[in-house]
């Protein structure tokens, strides 16, 4: 018995040195495959070794470049930079530890989400509430918390510099993609009070502008030029066809539909007279627009965009204007279809029409 546990002992050494050098190869192995593994990870995911990689058509592949903060100098940035240092390019004095994020959805888009950076601070006390877009990672709107508009003072940036100052901005924020909104906008600013001066990059195609579609600037004429308050609603519409820019129901057309509708709801003579005014704020006159509500755009995939006569309108209910009560005062909103003459929205009284309405209370898919 003993013999044969000396044996046994032998034999076990033998299995133990065997398994220790299997065990060393093995390792060997799976060592040289992880480093392959992770050389091969890292080449594929540098876009300058990348053959992959194609360009949007219709809007440029932002390339690294330079960028700049808002009142701050150019610096050379060579790999893409998190969110948070996005934020802190814009903001040089903001608190990092601020910056906690908590995901939004999209109200009536499904799948669609964004970043919401609240009381975001910067060291010298002012808060930001910050968006971000969950699927491009870019900054789409910022504003700061309290006192958008600032203390009535000397104008002492003009609305030419007030341009200036936004186009340096949207440079920051989308690089390369900067001039393919210049290039697709209408560009207008104006004065707000005698306080800030607001510039807008309103979208158009075919001369025609969105209704909705454009860039938003707030910028703080009276002390430095800082930039309050940015906004950015773009949307994606490579896919979507659009009708022909030539209306099939005029503007005096579609504002009989309105009449029309409001006197069937309510008994003949009480409303007395109609007037009519544009929706779209530092306009006069009432025109065309592409209707861009992305509710609409979601669900309606197949159908073109559609073309539209937006405006407001008021109402007299009697032959004395001064003794009207408050509801005359008020702008009603109504957007018509410039092909079908559907009413796309329309609110007045009890009169509530809503086209988002039914994928609003229908889960659709």
């Amino acid at each position: 018995m003993q013999t044969g546990d000396i044996l046994c002992t032998s034999n076990t050494g033998e299995d133990e040195m065997s398994k220790k050098i299997i065990v060393i190869s093995l390792a060997a192995i799976i060592l040289v495959a992880f480093c392959s593994v992770v050389f091969i990870s890292y080449t594929h995911a540098n876009p300058e070794d990348s053959t992959d990689i194609k360009p949007d058509i219709q809007e440029p592949t932002v390339k690294l470049s330079e960028t700049e903060s808002i009142n701050g100098d150019a610096n050379n940035i060579k790999t893409p930079k998190t969110i948070k240092e996005k934020i802190v390019e814009l903001f040089p004095d903001m608190d990092i530890e601020s910056l906690k994020p908590r995901a939004e959805p999209d109200w009536f888009i499904k799948g669609k989400t964004y970043q919401i950076y609240e009381n975001a601070i910067t060291k010298k006390g002012k808060k930001y509430r910050i968006k971000v877009d969950s699927d491009s990672e870019e900054i789409i709107q910022f504003y700061p918390l309290y006192g958008m508009h600032q203390k009535k003072g000397e104008l002492e940036i003009s609305l030419e510099d007030a341009e200036i100052i936004a186009r340096k901005l949207l440079r920051n924020i989308t690089g390369d993609k900067a001039d393919y909104y210049i290039n697709n906008s209408v560009i207008t600013s104006s004065y707000f009070q005698n306080t800030t001066a607001d510039v807008r990059y309103t979208r158009i195609r075919n001369g025609i502008p969105y209704l909705t579609n454009g860039i938003k600037f707030c910028i703080d004429p009276p002390m430095n030029g800082d930039v309050l308050g940015y906004s950015k609603f773009w949307l994606d519409i490579e896919n979507i066809t659009f009708p022909s820019s030539e209306p099939d129901i005029t503007l005096d057309e579609a504002k009989k539909i309105v009449e029309t509708t409001v006197n069937e709801k309510y008994p003949p003579g009480t409303v007395k007279s109609f007037t009519f005014k544009s929706s779209q704020e530092g306009l006069d006159t009432i025109n065309l627009c592409w209707n861009d509500d992305p509710v609409l755009l979601y669900y309606e995939k197949e159908m073109p965009i559609r073309l539209v006569w937006p405006f407001f309108f008021q109402v007299e209910l009697n032959e004395n204007p001064e003794e009207e009560p408050d509801n005359h005062r008020i702008h009603y909103l109504t957007v018509v279809d410039a092909h079908s003459g559907e009413i796309l929205e329309l609110y007045y009284e009890d009169i509530s029409i809503d086209a988002r309405k039914q994928f609003r209370e229908n889960d659709i898919d």
